[in-house]
């Protein structure tokens, strides 16, 4: 659990990136408010395009950025399967275009009721890192028996760190 609530409150809290912008911030061209940013077709169109808009580091070279989690507090799980599942259209303007394009994610430790995020699979483009110390992943146990008092005292130690990397692979809606 710690290292889940460490993971996202990276997400939650918007943290600063080595630039010195947060990780969600209109200079990095990944976050969405006002008319078009609801958890709907035109905020998910929306979000695609900060998506597909996206460029290399030098900031000119189009990069193929491609959202496959769709990120939702529990209020907003109904809508978001809606949006992306398949239905029968008898014609064109019926049809659902976002029909199985993402993942959906419901994570409870998301605040907001209106706020919802796109990312990319970590593999194609990573925005967040953790580590182990020495890549230890498992906890360790110390035990110390004392002859004295019938007593066993533990000490369960892991190292575990968490870091935002890149905002490139991810675009955050206020829901508004």
């Amino acid at each position: 659990e710690l290292r889940g609530q460490m993971v996202w409150d990276l997400i939650i809290k918007n943290v600063k990136l080595s630039d010195g912008k947060a990780l969600y911030s209109t200079d990095h061209n990944n976050l969405i408010t006002g008319a078009n940013s609801a958890l709907s077709e035109e905020g998910l169109a929306a979000a695609m395009v900060k998506f597909k808009r996206q460029t290399g580091l030098d900031g000119k070279r189009p990069i193929r950025a491609t959202p496959k989690y769709l990120i939702v507090p529990p209020e907003l799980e109904v809508t978001a399967k809606k949006l992306v599942t398949a239905i029968t259209a008898s014609n064109t303007k019926d049809v659902n275009v976002f029909t199985n394009a993402f993942n959906i994610i419901v994570e409870q430790r998301l605040t907001s009721a209106t706020e919802w995020y796109l990312m990319a699979a970590p593999a194609a483009l990573p925005c967040f890192y953790y580590a182990y110390l020495d890549g230890s992943e498992a906890l360790r146990v110390k035990t110390t028996e004392d002859f004295d008092t019938d007593s066993v005292k533990y000490a369960v130690r892991g190292e575990f760190g968490a870091a935002a990397v890149d905002f490139r692979g991810t675009v955050k809606s206020a829901g508004k």
